[in-house]
């Protein structure tokens, strides 16, 4: 339908125009941001928003690079254009601003939180026998813990929503499913980057264990988690168990994916 179109694809047309001040004041909206999730469904609304604010942030990312050369270009002699970096150029006393992409930064993590407060809001009204609504919740939330992952600096507000995703999973699939294997694996991801080693590691032997139990020993999820336990090893000098780790997850993958796929050769 119509409105579907413009709530999937409104805020990716202004930001091409591009209008992207717009863009920001429509991905704020909360009106706009709870029609979007009830409109598309809670898992592709929530991921569609999630990947409009990543482009917005590129958008900005690269108007700013832009902006910056223009002003170069600008100067008022060609001897003290080519005499400064880009970093020492006082871009303060310039006429026109650059585009603000720290602000964005901020008012990012404000329109993912809006998606999880509506998230919470159904998550609230779920029956207890509807499963599936819990798990496209949870895997909704996931999702936008993988998204605030992305911007790399709210450690806490990440974290949160895992532990969100793995409660509603749980609660519908019990402690041992697949689905519950991947925020496990996903909390694994995010201890391992801010270096909370035995955190990480508890996480992915959890998730190791369910997949190991309930896709068998040979599933490319297997490979993946011994790889990132084998980075882990390796980030502690631990070299010997780390290529244990690196070789077992190479062997599943030649074995499920052929020799000539790009994931062996990663």
């Amino acid at each position: 339908t119509l409105l579907w179109y413009a709530l999937h694809h409104a805020p990716r047309h202004l930001m091409t125009v591009p209008r992207i001040s717009d863009a920001k004041v429509m991905l704020l909206n909360s009106n706009f941001i709870r029609a979007r999730v009830h409109s598309m469904g809670y898992l592709e609304g929530t991921k569609q928003h999630c990947k409009d604010c990543a482009d917005l942030a590129n958008c900005l990312s690269r108007s700013e690079n832009d902006w910056k050369r223009k002003q170069l270009h600008s100067a008022d002699t060609k001897q003290e254009e080519y005499a400064m970096s880009p970093d020492d150029y006082d871009y303060h006393d310039c006429s026109q601003q650059a585009p603000k992409l720290p602000e964005w930064t901020e008012s990012r993590v404000r329109a993912l939180c809006a998606v999880s407060n509506i998230l919470r809001e159904k998550a609230g009204q779920i029956s207890e026998s509807n499963k599936d609504a819990k798990v496209k919740v949870g895997n909704s939330l996931q999702a936008v813990g993988e998204a605030i992952g992305d911007i790399g600096i709210y450690y806490v507000e990440e974290l949160e929503h895992y532990d969100e995703a793995l409660q509603l999973k749980s609660e519908a699939l019990g402690d041992k499913h697949e689905e519950v294997a991947e925020t496990l694996f996903a909390m694994g991801c995010h201890h391992q980057r801010f270096q909370h080693s035995a955190f990480a590691q508890r996480c992915y032997e959890q998730a190791l264990a369910i997949y190991k139990a309930r896709l068998g020993y040979d599933d490319t999820r297997v490979s993946l988690v011994l790889h990132n336990i084998g980075v882990m090893y390796h980030s502690k000098n631990q070299s010997s168990v780390a290529m244990k780790c690196f070789t077992k997850s190479l062997s599943i993958r030649k074995t499920a994916l052929g020799d000539n796929d790009i994931s062996v050769a990663e």
